[in-house]
């Protein structure tokens, strides 16, 4: 789980979400904006799981591949990643694979 100090509160979302840089792929929208810290949200809405179980489920799991790349590499900026209803269809191992190429592309 990400710690609470890296996650991006309310009023920073709306703002970065305004303002951000989009990156579009099959399962995700990423937002990126430069920033002197580390910041993330993510994003999964009811259209991906009905259950609050299972968004939080996949929640974690998108929390851990960051946590790891966030580790393996120096990462500074405000991330948003949104998971589109299209990874409901995905396996967990399938999941953390496409959740860790597409995020490590843009966390550079």
């Amino acid at each position: 789980m990400l710690k609470k100090s890296q996650r991006l509160d309310r009023r920073l979302f709306t703002q970065y979400f305004n303002q951000g840089k989009r990156n579009h792929s099959t399962y995700t929208t990423i937002i990126s904006v430069p920033y002197k810290d580390f910041l993330v949200a993510i994003v999964v809405g009811k259209k991906v799981f009905k259950q609050a179980h299972e968004r939080n489920n996949i929640k974690r799991q998108v929390s851990s591949v960051i946590e790891e790349i966030k580790k393996s590499k120096d990462v500074k900026g405000v991330y948003i990643v949104i998971l589109k209803p299209a990874i409901a269809k995905l396996t967990k191992r399938e999941i953390r694979e496409v959740i860790n190429k597409e995020v490590g592309l843009v966390m550079k």
